[in-house]
């Protein structure tokens, strides 16, 4: 797989992260009345693009910055 396909892929991942977080906030905004569980399930969902877009940066910008050096 090309460096370009690899950041494709991590970028569509974390960005249908934000999406979902969204659809999980509206539905949860909706139908569920516990604020704790609300916002328990919506930090899950951010979390888990926060650690996509990190693996990104590690995966393919540090190693290209190292080569640089």
């Amino acid at each position: 797989m090309s460096v370009l396909s690899l950041i494709i892929v991590f970028s569509f991942f974390s960005g249908i992260t934000v999406f979902l977080g969204g659809l999980c906030s509206a539905y949860f905004d909706a139908h569920v009345q516990s604020l704790k569980k609300k916002a328990h399930w919506v930090h899950i969902s951010t979390s888990f693009g926060a650690g996509i877009i990190i693996s990104a940066v590690a995966f393919v910008l540090i190693p290209k910055g190292m080569a640089v050096l």
